[in-house]
């Protein structure tokens, strides 16, 4: 009998909460990711030539500026932008920096907007077993959220309630995008089980957003 176990390469060697930081996205989802062109090509350690902010910021900002990612949830590459992000897992003093300076601008510019949408739901994802004990991420978690129901740009996006995945969604047509607004997107993360087929976490630190706001 062969007892050769399978290694799991989808997930990142990141580690968060003692799991993969990569756990938070489905198994089937990660490998459909990884697998496509998109990734391959621009995303995977080899072409990024590591794993680091430093390398894939500037990569992410081009894009956006090349309008080719203003549409978010259903598109591969935002999905595939959200994976890599979620398998970096920026430091925290990173993630201050960024909204810091998102948050200071208008966010009138498509590439900012559309990057906060993307921190945004990368930390409601990856961050939700955060308790007041880590004071400090906490802190911020709940003041970022606070801050984004204040916020009220509208940006294209999938219907949050669809679930990407199903091959048979025709994700181009109005019956599946729709404008929301900025504090639209952060009620949603802090009220549902899931976005766009990915599942949200139980969590503490919502309930007290929820509770100020």
């Amino acid at each position: 009998m062969d007892f050769t176990f399978q290694i799991d390469k989808t997930l990142s060697d990141k580690i968060l909460n003692h799991q993969s930081t990569s756990s938070v996205i489905p198994h089937v989802t990660r490998y459909n990711l990884q697998s496509t062109i998109f990734y391959k090509i621009n995303l995977s350690s080899n072409n990024l030539r590591g794993n680091t902010m430093l390398q894939y910021l500037p990569f992410l900002l081009a894009k956006y500026q090349d309008n080719i990612l203003c549409r978010c949830g259903g598109t591969m590459e935002f999905k595939c932008l959200l994976l890599k992000l979620i398998e970096i897992k920026p430091t925290w003093e990173q993630m201050q920096l960024l909204l810091s300076s998102i948050t200071k601008a208008t966010m009138r510019n498509k590439c900012w907007k559309y990057l906060y949408v993307l921190l945004v739901v990368y930390l409601r994802i990856q961050y939700h077993f955060i308790t007041a004990e880590i004071s400090e991420q906490h802190t911020d978690l709940v003041r970022w959220f606070e801050d984004g129901y204040s916020r009220y740009n509208k940006f294209k996006s999938v219907k949050f309630d669809l679930d990407v995945s199903d091959k048979s969604l025709q994700l181009d047509n109005a019956d599946t995008v729709t404008i929301y607004h900025i504090d639209e997107l952060i009620d949603w993360l802090l009220t549902q089980r899931n976005i766009w087929g990915i599942p949200l976490g139980n969590s503490t630190w919502i309930k007290e957003v929820d509770e100020i706001i």
